[in-house]
């Protein structure tokens, strides 16, 4: 997984608390502005874009309500450039302080979205001193508790 330059935590969703859901979109990313576009159906991707366009799949499950935010776990079963980004700013509920997907409005001084954990797959073949491993990052101390 990579993260953008200006990434550091989750946030902006309202759902049953502790409910997993999972979302299958289909992405097309224009490479000369760097931006992306989320379909919900193969069908409605422009003709001229989907020979391009890839499915993507994300999970999440809210973890911390506040203040009419949401902080998201988030697990990727595809990988693509502003994939998290993107689908949650396609259902309407951007990322905070995401101002290429988001709001205008920013709460904070970037991008509300970190990577605590991450897992490799058991690649033994390509990666053999990584596979299986997990690792972890402290929590960001700026997390729900500093909107505003």
């Amino acid at each position: 997984m990579r993260l953008c330059h200006n990434t550091a935590d989750i946030t902006s969703f309202v759902l049953e608390k502790h409910s997993f859901h999972k979302i299958c979109t289909n992405l097309y990313k224009n490479q000369k502005t760097n931006q992306v576009s989320i379909y919900q159906n193969f069908d409605d991707i422009p003709d001229k874009h989907r020979s391009q366009a890839v499915f993507i799949k994300t999970g999440f499950c809210p973890v911390v309500y506040k203040d009419g935010f949401t902080e998201l776990e988030i697990e990727l079963f595809t990988g693509k450039t502003h994939q998290i980004r993107a689908q949650l700013s396609a259902l309407g509920y951007p990322i905070v302080g995401d101002v290429k997907y988001g709001t205008e409005k920013n709460h904070t001084n970037g991008q509300l979205l970190c990577a605590y954990r991450i897992v490799f797959p058991d690649l033994v073949d390509k990666i053999p001193n990584l596979a299986g491993k997990e690792f972890y990052s402290p929590e960001p101390d700026f997390l729900l508790t500093n909107i505003g």
